[in-house]
């Protein structure tokens, strides 16, 4: 028995148009069979393409992607992959920033209002759901480090993670 891959359709769409709705068309002349297999693929519920434009453009950007690895050459495909990956890594480390900030604030205000059970209590409720991440989650450990730093006191080193992960124990 064959397994079937998982596809996510947003991996396979290439839009049409650029940011600004800009758009290029091209024409050019295939082989009958060539038409009638992408035809097929088109139709078919294995694939995401509503058309042959999505095939093609998938297919020019997939190649793209390739020739470099043949002859570098850098591409602006390239280019604007690699500045994507970095606004993308700057997004999840403002995203991090953002939700340590507000589990800084909802600690602050606990203890400043004398709730430091409370504090207690919500410190261990966020370590035991970030411990259920996988072991090689980077952001498990990055969350994990953060709030001890910023919480001494309050932490607790997680001494279980849920079942099928890993499990790790940590002295105190």
């Amino acid at each position: 028995m064959t397994q079937e891959r998982i596809i996510d359709g947003e991996d396979f769409i290439v839009p049409a148009r650029d940011a600004n709705g800009h758009s290029d068309r091209i024409w050019f002349r295939w082989s009958p069979e060539m038409g009638a297999d992408v035809g097929r693929a088109c139709g078919s519920i294995l694939w995401p393409y509503k058309n042959s434009g999505d095939l093609i453009r998938h297919a020019v950007l997939r190649h793209l992607e390739w020739l470099p690895g043949v002859r570098p050459s850098p591409t602006r495909v390239q280019l604007v992959q690699a500045v994507a990956e970095i606004v993308r890594q700057e997004d999840e480390q403002l995203a991090f920033n953002a939700t340590i900030e507000s589990v800084q604030k909802t600690i602050s205000s606990q203890i400043a209002s004398g709730k430091l059970e409370l504090a207690r209590g919500f410190i261990r409720k966020l370590v035991a759901t970030i411990a259920t991440a996988p072991l090689d989650n980077p952001y498990r450990q990055w969350y994990l480090e953060e709030i001890e730093r910023r919480f001494p006191n309050l932490y607790e080193a997680p001494a279980t993670v849920s079942p099928g992960f890993a499990t790790f124990t940590e002295e105190e």
